[in-house]
This record gives C-alpha cells, sequence and structure tokens, in this order.
C-alpha cells in the first residue's frame, strides 16, 4: 500500500552520480565514473562496486536498534566535496534523526568519523557543500552548520553566518553550529542548493510551493535567539505547487548559462532555472514518478513502466519501457 507520508518508502535510498554538462568534452577525452555506488541496507551503509558487482557494507551507521523500535532510511545526501554523508532515518512514533558520516579519506587513519542530530530532512548549501542545514522535526526550525574551511566568502561579499558570536564549536571536529532560523510556516522538505549566493537553500511545502530562502538576510528574531525565514509567496519568487502534490527530488545541473534544477514531484517533472522560471516541464504524473537524473544536458526521470528524457525543447522521449517488451511478445 502506498505511504501517502513518503511516496518513495519502497524504493530503495541510493545516492546518484550525475555527469557533467560536458562529460563527453574532458580533457583526453576520459570520463571518470566513480569507484562505487552507494545505498542503504537498514541500519549500513553498503559500497556496491562498479568494477567487481561485489556489495559491501561500507559503514555500519548504527551499532544496535531497540528489537521493538521500527525504523527506515529516507535520504540520502552525499557530497563528494566534502566527503560527508547525510543519511536521514525515520524511527516510530514518528521521530526523525540524520546520521552525518564522514568518508575516510586517509590511509593513516583507523576510524572515519560519525555522529547524529535529530531532523527530519538535510541539505548541503553553496557550491563547494560547505555548509549544510537541517530541517527540525517540528517542520518549521532550521540549524544551519558550517564544514571546516567553510568560513571564506568566495563571493567576496559579507556573510553574516560566519561571525564569530554566532556559532559554536561542536563535538564533531571543527564543524561550526548551529545557528538557528525559523520559517514562517510548516515545510515538509529542503533539497540541496549549490548556489553562491547568500547561502540560498530550496525548500518545499507540499501542496502549496517551491521556493528558495537566502538564510543570511533573515533578521534575528526579538523573543529567541534566530534567524525568520518568510514562506510567503507574495513579492519573491515560487513555483505553486498543485494540490497534494508533493516533491520528491531536485538534483542540479551546471550550464554555461549558469545553474538549472530538475525537480521531480508526485504529479510532474520540472526543468527550472536558478530564480525558479519553469524552463520546460511535463505534466503526467501516471505511470507513477520514482527518480530523476541528469547525464550531461539530458534530464532521465523514470515510471513505474519506463525511462524517458526530458528535452529542452519539452519533447519527452521515451529510453526504455516494459510495455514496449510485453507488446512485442504479443506480436
Amino acid at each position: 500500500m502506498l505511504d501517502t507520508r513518503h511516496y518513495l518508502k519502497d524504493m530503495p535510498v541510493c545516492q546518484p552520480f550525475h555527469l557533467d554538462l560536458n562529460f563527453f568534452n574532458k580533457e583526453n577525452r576520459v570520463l571518470h565514473y566513480p569507484v562505487r555506488a552507494f545505498y542503504v541496507d537498514g541500519l549500513n551503509l553498503m559500497a556496491y562496486s562498479l568494477c567487481s558487482g561485489v556489495d559491501n557494507t561500507y559503514k555500519k551507521l548504527y551499532t544496535s536498534i531497540p528489537g521493538n523500535v521500527e525504523y527506515h532510511p529516507k535520504h540520502i545526501v552525499y557530497s563528494k566535496k566534502q566527503h560527508l554523508f547525510l543519511v536521514v532515518y525515520e524511527f516510530s512514533g514518528s521521530t526523525n534523526e540524520v546520521v552525518l558520516y564522514w568518508e575516510n579519506t586517509d590511509s593513516q587513519q583507523a576510524n572515519s568519523k560519525g555522529s547524529t542530530i535529530k531532523g527530519r530532512d538535510a541539505a548541503f548549501i553553496g557550491p563547494n557543500d560547505n555548509q549544510f542545514a537541517i530541517l527540525d522535526e517540528d517542520k518549521t526550525g532550521l540549524s544551519l552548520y558550517i564544514l571546516p574551511g567553510g568560513a571564506t566568502n568566495e563571493a567576496g561579499e559579507k556573510n553574516l553566518l560566519v561571525e564569530e558570536n554566532h556559532f559554536a564549536e561542536t563535538n564533531t571536529g571543527s564543524l561550526q553550529g548551529p545557528l538557528q532560523f525559523m520559517f514562517e510556516s510548516e515545510v515538509d522538505r529542503i533539497f540541496s542548493t549549490p548556489l553562491a549566493a547568500e547561502s540560498t537553500l530550496m525548500f518545499a511545502s507540499d501542496g502549496k510551493q517551491i521556493s528558495l530562502a537566502k538564510l543570511i538576510q533573515g533578521y534575528r528574531l526579538s523573543t529567541s535567539d534566530g534567524h525568520y525565514i518568510s514562506t510567503k509567496a507574495e513579492g519573491r519568487k515560487s513555483i505553486k505547487l498543485k494540490m497534494n502534490e508533493i516533491v520528491l527530488q531536485v538534483h542540479w545541473q551546471e550550464t554555461l548559462r549558469g545553474y538549472v534544477a530538475g525537480i521531480l514531484t508526485t504529479k510532474r517533472v520540472l526543468m527550472v532555472s536558478a530564480d525558479l522560471d519553469i524552463l520546460t516541464k511535463i505534466d503526467k504524473g501516471l505511470p507513477s514518478l520514482r527518480s530523476l537524473l541528469w547525464v550531461g544536458p539530458a534530464l532521465l526521470f523514470s515510471t513505474a513502466t519506463s525511462v524517458r528524457m526530458l528535452a529542452w525543447d519539452g519533447v519527452v522521449r521515451t529510453i526504455l519501457s516494459i510495455l514496449m517488451q510485453v507488446l512485442s511478445f504479443i506480436w
């Protein structure tokens, strides 16, 4: 049966690897695929070797969970620039937790670092993923953390987030945070956003809107130590969602004209600019939409029966279809 709180509950929780726009034009014309693909199986972060086809346990994210507690992984976000995984788990009782796991990139080290933070969603911020945000359980609170080396402002603008009095050192290395923000109304998802300007974060409210929050423009609340994020559509660029429409995945691609985002919802596939202008879209949510992937300039999406491509001219082309195979047997 479909879980309306988590449409992709029965889908594998895996980390896709997208190909850059000009992946076919790399130096020496050699394309370097990642060594392994990551996915979550129960309490384990698994690694699938693309060379040997062998699966192995890359990291046990929890040492133990009480037998009477139900759990399932919801999302995984990985930064190859920071070598950091953010894995979101949901436990019985509607509690959620984010596991932070740093890859061991130093062969001299025996153990890799890891920790957990309470929260229902997680996302990286900035072109170098040097910040990440955690959406609180109440859907209105947002905690911002800065990773080591993330205090430099690449755009040359003053970044209010890195003033020393805003942050404290956490237990995990030199990770700084959290800096607390508060949304005006409930937010259901946050998504990694590579835009350089003003610590921009994409968020979505089910059945209402997709929008961008510029975190350093928030003002300090008079009643608490935090920053306020408006969710009103008036006066800001946003994408209005249809009734009961839920955003499932967002993946970005860098082009010569800036970043564009592929957005997968329960009813649509959208290709939008960094300013949330809709470049092209497909409004057919049946068969049910499952996943999204950038392969250079091509935005691929899968349904229950096919893999298709949404072209920049708005034309949808079928790459692979189960129905085609069935029809061939009938004929």
